[in-house]
């Protein structure tokens, strides 16, 4: 703004020394008895000069002053665009962090269900002529010891906690978490999955794909 004030007085002053200049070194250049009174009096029409050349001034310092306007709109312009950007992006941050910790949240509902359904398990092993009633986790590993993790005459007893297990894998590849996260939470729920339940998810499922290739998915196989 100073700049083009600066700019639109000297301008100005330019303009007004020009048409002085007409007023006082004309006359003195040429005598008035050379050209005659109509002559001379045609020189009062340097004022029209004068008003016209301030104006074409005027006219750009007003185009100076609408650029100068027009630079400070398009920066306000590119400011906001970016607070906007900044904005939105944190506001997406949130939201993935939150929908995150639903997630993780819900999977632990999941776990903890699971975990019951191993609780509650009640598995009569036939080993060599002799039958035992085994409960919870000691009936898995039962299976595994005596070689008997893929028998499918247990996957009636097996099949409330497996469904549960194979939910929770299903549940956290349909979220809309990335990968990142995906694995981040199937790393929660493998912690407290033994070697020998990965054997037993792996014996009595052989047979149905969608559910090795979910185990294989987070190299689950890995664990055995």
């Amino acid at each position: 703004m100073k700049k083009s004030g600066s700019i639109f007085w000297i301008a100005a002053f330019g303009v007004l020394v020009c048409w002085i200049f007409t007023w006082i070194f004309i006359p003195m250049i040429y005598k008035e008895s050379e050209f005659g009174a109509g002559t001379f009096g045609d020189m009062f029409g340097g004022v029209n000069a004068l008003f016209s050349g301030l104006a074409f001034v005027g006219l750009i310092y007003t185009i100076l002053l609408q650029k100068q306007d027009l630079a400070l709109q398009t920066k306000a312009i590119k400011d906001q665009t970016t607070e906007t950007t900044r904005t939105a992006n944190e506001l997406e941050r949130q939201r993935k962090l939150l929908y995150f910790q639903l997630v993780v949240a819900h999977v632990n509902e999941l776990i903890a269900i699971k975990n019951k359904k191993i609780a509650h398990l009640i598995i009569e092993i036939n080993y060599k002529g002799s039958i035992t009633v085994y409960r919870g986790i000691t009936g898995i590993t039962e299976l595994v010891r005596k070689n008997q993790s893929s028998d499918k005459k247990y996957y009636p007893n097996l099949k409330q906690w497996m469904d549960s297990f194979f939910y929770i894998l299903q549940y956290i590849i349909d979220s809309e978490l990335e990968d990142t996260f995906k694995n981040s939470i199937v790393e929660l729920v493998f912690i407290e999955v033994s070697e020998s339940e990965v054997h037993v998810l792996y014996g009595m499922n052989r047979d149905d794909k969608h559910r090795i290739e979910l185990l294989d998915r987070f190299r689950l196989r890995q664990k055995m």
